[in-house]
């Protein structure tokens, strides 16, 4: 249980309140700030007290970010005992479905440890994950008068192997016929992986043009297009031209609704910025 934020509650205070709470089981920093409102004073916002949760034996597990499905890993779990004393403590990995791991099996899944006082050793574990989801990984150390801690994460498993993409054009010329079919094969390939994500899709455009132009006026390259024309005369309308190529197009084929409200009116306003910067060069 490890909350970003608690204890959002209300008091009435009379000249001064105390009360008990119990903190999350986290080992970490809180910053407690306190905001009152009176009559007489207004509004006033308290300094953040900090409060530092700890403990004198606990568990620190780093798990990868991801891993491949059947990919040996090693976790090292680091155990760390801030007791002046010396400390024995028995550390296992907890079974769970999707692992293979020695670790999980047999009588000697239980690691004795012998821990310094002001010490700290990591404890490593092999373990293989058969399946690609996500796997519960639980580290538990039990030492001596009570003392231990239990710590579990996720472990991100994905399918092995690599995600590869083919793109296929395929030309539609009617030829003045008033249908044509095509056939694409949905076969996969020799080395896909068995039980892997596939997907297949199809995108139709009316011409090669427009497809063109759609792709270089999606919010990513509408800046670029439509940009104030700058520089000298033949930097000018070296800028200028695709801009009045574009926005000829969206004229004839009514695509300005496609764009943001205002991307007309702005065009405009670039192109007469860049014909008036022409005129500047003109000879008299």
């Amino acid at each position: 249980f490890f909350p970003e934020s608690w204890l959002w509650q209300t008091f009435s205070v009379d000249k001064s309140l105390t009360e008990v709470f119990h903190l999350p089981d986290s080992i970490t920093t809180w910053e407690i700030q306190a905001v009152s409102m009176s009559p007489a004073k207004g509004v006033c916002v308290s300094e953040p007290f900090k409060i530092t949760v700890f403990q004198e034996f606990h568990i620190s597990l780093r798990l990868p970010y991801s891993v491949k499905q059947f990919e040996q890993i090693e976790l090292r779990p680091v155990l760390y005992n801030y007791q002046p004393d010396p400390l024995s403590v028995s550390v296992y990995l907890e079974p769970a479905e999707g692992i293979c791991s020695p670790a999980t099996i047999g009588p000697a899944r239980k690691r004795k440890v012998e821990m310094p006082g002001n010490s700290a050793i990591s404890v490593p574990f092999v373990l293989v994950p058969m399946g690609a989801s996500d796997i519960p990984i639980t580290i538990v150390a039990v030492g001596e008068w009570g003392i231990g801690d239990k710590i579990s994460k996720k472990l991100r498993v994905e399918k092995e192997g690599a995600i590869s993409i083919e793109e296929y054009t395929i030309p539609l010329d009617s030829k003045d016929e008033r249908t044509r079919s095509v056939k694409i094969s949905g076969e996969l390939p020799s080395n896909a992986i068995p039980d892997g994500d596939f997907k297949m899709s199809v995108r139709l455009t009316g011409s090669v043009p427009a497809d063109t132009l759609q792709s270089s006026l999606d919010p990513d390259g509408i800046s670029s297009l439509l940009r104030v024309p700058r520089g000298c005369a033949e930097q000018t309308m070296v800028l200028m031209a695709p801009a009045v190529y574009a926005m000829h197009y969206l004229d004839k084929t009514e695509q300005w609704l496609q764009l943001k409200p205002e991307s007309k009116e702005v065009a405009l306003a670039n192109l007469r910025t860049g014909y008036t910067t022409i005129l500047t060069y003109r000879k008299t």
